[in-house]
């Protein structure tokens, strides 16, 4: 990488950081992404710095975003082993066939995956409500009823 692209890149890299600061998020879900681009970004300009990814520099690191969490980016969708669907009070909740069709980039992004999958929880698919609310009957979003 020339200087002049990393000062670029570098340039690029502490605007993103300045305006995910600026963000005001509207949620916990949005403070947690929030913090997490800001750390990203973070990470990647000081790489950049280092020097990692200039010409010659060893290869041997793993890039940031190119594997995190417990999906990988890089391979195929093999996780989602199919279950039977459950039903508790009315509750439909998701199970691993609810995800198979998802890409790793899809999984990767998905809270619910995340928490279905890696977390165990049951979630309901029509209302959201998770294992603590299971034991009240279901009550589907945009259900004016009640």
């Amino acid at each position: 990488m020339s200087s002049v692209d990393k000062e670029l890149l570098l340039d690029k890299l502490e605007y993103w950081c300045i305006k995910l600061k600026e963000y005001t998020p509207l949620s916990d879900l949005d403070a947690a992404y929030l913090s997490g681009g800001i750390v990203v970004v973070t990470e990647l300009a000081q790489q950049i710095r280092e020097g990692r990814y200039d010409k010659g520099a060893p290869s041997s690191f793993n890039p940031i975003g190119t594997q995190s969490g417990r999906f990988s980016c890089d391979s195929p969708n093999t996780s989602a082993k199919p279950t039977e669907t459950r039903i508790v009070n009315g509750h439909v909740l998701y199970n691993a066939d609810d995800f198979k069709h998802m890409t790793a980039e899809e999984l990767e992004l998905d809270w619910i995956a995340h928490l279905v999958l890696d977390g165990g929880l049951d979630i309901c698919k029509a209302c959201g409500e998770g294992e603590s609310g299971l034991d009240n009957p279901c009550k589907p979003r945009g259900n004016n009823n009640g």
